[in-house]
Parts: C-alpha cells; structure tokens; sequence
C-alpha cells in the first residue's frame, strides 16, 4: 500500500471512529500495514467496521485484509465444468489458480482439478 493508499485509508478511520491522525500516526501504520493491498485493506476495514465495535488496530486490519483477499480469490474459482485444464485450486498455495501453462495440461498438484 502507497502511503497516499494509507492516508486515505486512516482518513476513514477518522470519519468512522473518531481517532485523531497525523504525521505520527501514519509513520506508526505505514509499516504495518505496507504489503497489503488497498483494496482488500478497505474492504477488511468495511466489514470490521460491520461486526466489530472495537476500533481496528493494524492486527485487526491485517486479517480482515487477508480474508477480502481470500474471498476475492475464492470467488474465481470455477466448478469443474467450467474449469479450464490448465486451472489449479487453490489448495496448494495462494493464488496457485491464476497459475497459467503454455502447454495448457495442468502439473501434478492439479489431482482433481479445480474445486
């Protein structure tokens, strides 16, 4: 995340809870928080905002990043018939269905294709 990504983002903190940002709190976030995506940082921060009362720290902020991130990826799976040969799930390690072969078979963590 850029630190203007990071801005924007503490900025909607401030809106939602409340909590004072500056200069110091941005230096306090920006490595925290520097390999996330914005947009699975913004959406993590939605749906923390949605079911928890507690104001987010970057550990809450984290998680709920991982799993936007998670269900974005999920949400690209295909069943089986519409499963491509050279489509892997997403069981093995993150992001393994965006993997791509010229000779479109699939390797052998592909047991069953996708899922």
């Amino acid at each position: 995340m850029k630190t203007e990504e990071l801005t924007m983002l503490l900025t909607r903190m401030a809106v939602v809870d409340g909590r004072d940002v500056d200069v110091l709190t941005l230096e306090a976030w920006e490595p925290l928080l520097s390999d996330l995506d914005y947009a699975d940082a913004v959406e993590g921060l939605n749906t923390h905002y949605r079911t928890d009362s507690r104001r987010p720290t970057p550990a809450h902020l984290r998680t709920a990043a991982e799993h936007a991130r998670r269900d974005r990826l999920y949400a690209d799976v295909r069943t089986r018939e519409q499963c491509r040969p050279h489509r892997h799930s997403l069981s093995d390690e993150l992001g393994s269905c965006r993997d791509h072969h010229p000779a479109g078979d699939r390797d052998d963590r592909c047991e069953n294709g996708c899922y």
